[in-house]
């Protein structure tokens, strides 16, 4: 009886191997790969000699054009690697090794390493080719998506057909097709598996390889299958959703940004619309005083885009509700703003911080500094040849962002494609990082003309301020400033944290328990820049 089983496994040895040489051989030719090659390369049987391996890159026979096809023939779905490194006459020698997992050669600068590693190696490399068809299992089949939603898929597919016996687990790879590098790997027993945290409206790409059980005899993975996430209706929302500015304003710049996931890049269609204040209804803006800006702002994930309404000359009807709204195949979304009078500028609890404080705390380099101004009192002036001789290109985010107090222009810089990054230099509700992105200097034109657009039109900084005091009591008094409404003044103790503050319309004001001082001039426009005091113990001293 066991000589009769020996004798069957023998036959049935030998048998497998005439098919899986004529299965490579069908291959490869079935593939076009030459006769003379097919016969060098795709027996798995009868590897080429030592001569034949130098014969197999002669011009006369050329096999370089096929060696793609004459691997993946060869390796029949199975990676061999495993294998071929560890039978390997010359594991140093390395450069073929891909031919075994069905690779074919890829960097043509290690051609004679890859003749090298073929004349000391191909022997073992057909060897665990034919072992391996006997004991490594075939890729998975029937690969598909049976169901999918944004951010999900659902893939499954069938044991392989070829040793499926020996396939106890799976390994599934999903990658993001257009990047190529996000990848999410799954282990599993089963045969199917659900692939979560997708991105909406994106291509990928998945594919699953069968796993032996002791992990290391593994197919190479099935065919790629490619699918796409379902999408999603793009997502918008207004910059500031309350604008309020002065009635006397002569323009007046809205914005909204929106944002789309995924890589497709679905297009989208934005639409501004006012609400008519009698029945309630939104009507499409229309004619030459309307001025329409999309772009896109950032081509990462999402993907951002920037809307701007430019309303010129504004009409007292202009104020009212806006409704900024965003579409694609997939939906609909809107974002309202209200656009009011500004009767008041309001003021911060606390007082802005001073030029050359700031500059000093952010580290300005001398002379760069002398833009800031100094404690002496000497108030800074931003001269361009200041910059250019001193190169001090490099400054001039830490300058914006110690000059932003007051400032309210993050629509103008929208509307003039400043990245959001650099906003914070726009608009002083936004809170800026450590650093200011390199970035923000190619846009510091365009900072400067946002900043400028109603820098005329807000009150100049107090003059000719002054303090007395008597005991714990100070009379703070200062020359009026022309286009002023109200002044904010503040005060505190050195030791406290906290400021005392009141708006008052008139120049002068009795307080008590003052050793720093600060005035603000104000109108609906804006605040002006902070003049401040300082007692030093026995005088008042102006700090700019």
């Amino acid at each position: 009886m066991y000589s009769f089983l020996l004798i069957f496994a023998i036959i049935l040895h030998f048998v497998l191997h005439i098919i899986y040489a004529s299965t490579v051989s069908m291959c490869c030719h079935r593939r076009g790969v030459s006769e003379a090659c097919s016969n060098l390369l795709c027996d798995p049987t009868k590897p080429p000699n030592d001569f034949d391996v130098y014969n197999i890159f002669d011009h006369k026979i050329n096999c370089l054009p096929h060696m793609k096809n004459i691997a993946e023939c060869l390796a029949d779905g199975r990676n061999h690697i495993y294998c071929c490194i560890n039978d390997a006459k010359d594991r140093d020698e390395n450069a073929c090794f891909g031919l075994c997992a069905g690779e074919g050669l890829n960097n043509l600068e290690r051609w004679d390493n890859y003749q090298t590693c073929l004349a000391l190696n191909i022997a073992t490399m057909y060897k665990c080719f034919e072992r391996g068809y006997l004991n490594i299992p075939s890729p998975p089949t029937a690969t598909r998506i049976i169901s999918k939603d944004m951010t999900s898929a659902v893939f499954t597919w069938s044991p392989p057909e070829s040793n499926p016996h020996l396939a106890y687990s799976y390994h599934v790879v999903c990658r993001e097709s257009d990047n190529g590098v996000t990848e999410m790997t799954i282990d599993t027993r089963s045969t199917k598996v659900t692939l979560t945290g997708l991105r909406a409206d994106s291509k990928y790409s998945v594919a699953v390889a069968a796993v032996s059980r002791d992990g290391i005899q593994r197919s190479l993975l099935s065919d790629i299958l490619y699918f796409y996430t379902a999408g999603v209706a793009p997502r918008i929302s207004a910059y500031k959703q309350h604008v309020s500015i002065s009635r006397k304003s002569e323009f007046v710049t809205l914005a909204c940004r929106m944002q789309i996931p995924g890589t497709m890049h679905t297009s989208a269609h934005i639409q501004w619309m006012k609400r008519n204040d009698k029945n309630g209804q939104y009507y499409i803006l229309s004619g030459n005083r309307y001025s329409l800006t999309n772009y896109i702002s950032s081509h990462g994930q999402p993907r951002l885009y920037v809307s701007t309404l430019h309303i010129q000359p504004l009409q007292i009807s202009d104020f009212g509700t806006y409704r900024c709204i965003a579409s694609n195949d997939f939906g609909t979304s809107s974002s309202n703003i209200q656009l009011s009078i500004r009767k008041v500028t309001f003021a911060s609890p606390i007082p802005p911080e001073l030029p050359y404080q700031c500059c000093q705390r952010q580290n300005i380099r001398s002379p760069c500094a002398s833009i800031c101004g100094t404690q002496a009192g000497k108030r800074g002036v931003l001269r361009a040849e200041t910059f250019m001789n001193n190169q001090c290109d490099d400054e001039i985010g830490k300058f914006l962002s110690c000059t932003i107090a007051g400032i309210d222009e993050g629509e103008c810089c929208l509307r003039n494609k400043v990245p959001n990054a650099c906003l914070p230099l726009c608009d002083e509700t936004l809170e800026a990082g450590n650093e200011i992105p390199f970035t923000c200097a190619l846009h510091t034109f365009s900072i400067f003309e946002c900043r400028m657009q109603n820098a005329e039109k807000r009150p100049k900084p107090v003059t000719g301020l002054k303090a007395n005091s008597f005991g714990d009591t100070t009379l703070v008094s200062w020359n009026r400033v022309d286009t002023a409404d109200i002044y904010y003044i503040y005060w505190k103790r050195k030791s406290a944290i906290s400021w005392e503050m009141r708006s008052i319309s008139n120049t002068d004001k009795r307080i008590n328990g003052a050793e720093e001082i600060v005035v603000l001039a104000s109108n609906d426009f804006g605040n002006s820049p902070a003049s401040q005091l300082d007692f030093d113990g026995n005088r008042w001293v102006p700090l700019n």
